[in-house]
């Protein structure tokens, strides 16, 4: 049975959740205004056969396994209650940051509990040089870490309103944070995470 997967954002939603969605072998739905950007990006066309374009999508949920929010956190909070309201409650994969401040991510958890399985994926466990960082910090090394970001093509988008989410805290310092919950228990960096803010 062909997993059926909903993605909402035009930028990571494109080239990160779809591409792995496709790889995968899941059928990928997006909204009907995306096409004609799917078309002109050169890393879906080897996908296309396996995408379907649909008009409000957020309203036909009823066969759709998976949904994967990559839009700004305002968007994907009106979207995390759309589709609940739409009955889909099934499995989520919602980008980072959830909230544009610690304080409305904890406002939105009692929603996203709402769904069976959800997720915030973290993207430096999936770079080569994760471990190297992993290890380092495990084993108490100092590291230094210098932010750099650069958007060539919107450099006032709301990436880098703080206020809308975006920022350099906010935007990347939670990889860190799910590198620090990852260490083991006697690591002077562990983290115990709980569900409560």
């Amino acid at each position: 049975m062909m997993i059926k997967s909903l993605v909402f954002g035009r930028g990571f939603g494109l080239y990160g959740h779809a591409v792995a969605l496709s790889e995968l072998g899941c059928r990928v739905h997006f909204p009907l205004d995306y096409k004609s950007v799917v078309l002109s990006r050169i890393e879906l066309k080897p996908y296309l056969a396996n995408i379907v374009y649909v008009a409000e999508p957020e309203k036909n949920v009823e066969d759709i396994d998976l949904v994967c929010l990559a839009r700004r956190p305002n968007d994907n909070v009106k979207l995390l209650n759309t589709l609940l309201d739409n009955g889909f409650s099934r499995n989520i994969v919602i980008e980072k940051p959830l909230g544009n401040s610690p304080e409305s991510a904890c406002r939105l958890l009692p929603i996203v509990n709402k769904y069976e399985r959800w997720s915030i994926p973290y993207l430096f466990e999936y770079c080569d040089w994760f471990y190297e960082l992993y290890k380092a910090v495990s084993e108490n090394k100092h590291i230094d870490i210098e932010w750099f970001h650069c958007q060539v093509n919107n450099p006032s988008s709301w990436k880098h309103n703080e206020k809308s989410g975006g920022g350099i805290l906010s935007f990347y310092f939670v990889h860190l944070i799910a590198l620090f919950k990852r260490l083991k228990p006697e690591s002077p960096y562990s983290i115990d995470i709980s569900n409560e803010c």
